[in-house]
C-alpha cells in the first residue's frame, strides 16, 4: 500500500517519533494559512506524490513567508511532476505538505525491514542520509550499519547505541537517538504485521532521517514511501530475494544502478545467464554507467567463460 509523506509522518507521530510540524494544503489559500499557522521563518512546500526524487524534480521548495508559500502552491498544484521514479509521463500534484523549516547540519539514514533469510527484523543505519540508499548499498555497502533484532526480545538500548555510534553520533546525541529507535520499533511492531500491515507498510519500512540539527536535537526529517531490501538480502547471500527486491525497485526507480544490481544478483544466483547478460548490456547502454569496468568484466565472463563465480 502506498501512502503519502504526510500520512506516514502522522503514523510516526502517534508512536512518539519526533517529526517536524506540518499541515496539508490542497489550495493556495490553504498553503498560505498553513504557513501562517506554523509561524516559522521558513517553511517547506512539498508536493505529495507516490514517487521519490521530488526535490530534484522541483517538488520541494522553501518559502520565507506565507505569501511566498501561496505563490509556490499556485505553481505547484496541478503541475505534472517528473522524477526518476515517475517515468516520463510524471504525476499530477494535487496535495501539498507545508512543513516547518529546520536548521539541518547533517542527514542520516535509518530503516527497518524484515530479513526473510533469518526471519528477524533488521535495523539499517548510515551516515549517507539525503542520498538514494540503493546507490549507497551498491557502491559503498560498508557505510551501512546493521543490527538484527530478536523478535522475542526487541530492540535493546545497547543495540540502539551501537547503531548511533556506528553512524558517528556522539554521547548526548546517541541518548536521544536511542529513544527514536525504540519508538520506530514500536511503530514497526504495531503496523507491520499481517493483520495491520496495510496501514503503513511503505512509511515504516523506510524512514529517511534522523537528522542532526543546529541545536543538536535529533529529528526524523522525512519518510520515504518505497524501499528495496535487496541490498540486505544480497549481503546475506540470498540472491533470489535480492533479485526480486531489485526488480521491484527497478519498476519504481529508473536508473542504471538498479540494472547493475539486478545483473549482479542474477549472476550470483546462477542458472539465468542470458537474463544477466541482457541486464549488463542494458546497464552499459545507459547514460554514464559508473560501474562500467565491472559490468564489462562480468559480461565478458558470462559471454565467453560461462556463468563465472
Amino acid at each position: 500500500m502506498k501512502i503519502h509523506e504526510y500520512q506516514g509522518k502522522e503514523l510516526l507521530r502517534k508512536f512518539g517519533v519526533p517529526v517536524p510540524r506540518g499541515l496539508v494544503a490542497r489550495t493556495p489559500t490553504e498553503a498560505f494559512a498553513a504557513a501562517k499557522e506554523l509561524g516559522t521563518d521558513v517553511v517547506v512546500v512539498k508536493a505529495q506524490i507516490h514517487a521519490g526524487g521530488r526535490g530534484k524534480g522541483g517538488g520541494v521548495k522553501l518559502a520565507k513567508s506565507p505569501e511566498e508559500a501561496r505563490e509556490i502552491a499556485e505553481k505547484m498544484l496541478g503541475m505534472t511532476l517528473v522524477t526518476h521514479q515517475t517515468g516520463p509521463e510524471g504525476r499530477e500534484v494535487r496535495v501539498l505538505l507545508i512543513e516547518e523549516g529546520l536548521p539541518i547540519d547533517k542527514e542520516f539514514y535509518l530503516g527497518i525491514v524484515l530479513d526473510r533469510a533469518s526471519g528477524r527484523p533488521v535495523f539499517m543505519a548510515s551516515q549517507a542520509g539525503g542520498m538514494d540508499i540503493e546507490e549507497v548499498a551498491d557502491k559503498t555497502p560498508e557505510k551501512i550499519v546493521k543490527v538484527y533484532i530478536e523478535p522475542g526480545v526487541g530492540i535493546v538500548p545497547f543495540e540502539a547505541r551501537q547503531l548511533g555510534f556506528g553512524i558517528g553520533l556522539d554521547g548526548p546525541q546517541v541518548n536521544k537517538f536511542v529513544k527514536v529507535v525504540s519508538s520506530l520499533y514500536e511503530a514497526y511492531l504495531a503496523t507491520d504485521n499481517p493483520t495491520r500491515k496495510a496501514d503503513a507498510e511503505s512509511a515504516l519500512r523506510e524512514l529517511r532521517g534522523p537528522a542532526k540539527t543546529g541545536d543538536e536535537a535529533t529529528d526524523t526529517v522525512a519518510a520515504k514511501k518505497e524501499f528495496t531490501k535487496g541490498a540486505g538480502f544480497y549481503e546475506q547471500g540470498d540472491f533470489a530475494h535480492a533479485y526480486d527486491e531489485f526488480t521491484i525497485a527497478g519498476e519504481l526507480v529508473d536508473r542504471p544502478a538498479m540494472l547493475f544490481s539486478r545483473a549482479q544478483a542474477l549472476r550470483k544466483l546462477g542458472g539465468r545467464r542470458n537474463e544477466a547478460i541482457a541486464l549488463y548490456q542494458a546497464y552499459l547502454a545507459s547514460d554514464n554507467p559508473d560501474r562500467r569496468a565491472d559490468a564489462e568484466f562480468w559480461l565478458d565472463v558470462l559471454q565467453t567463460q560461462g556463468a563465472g563465480p
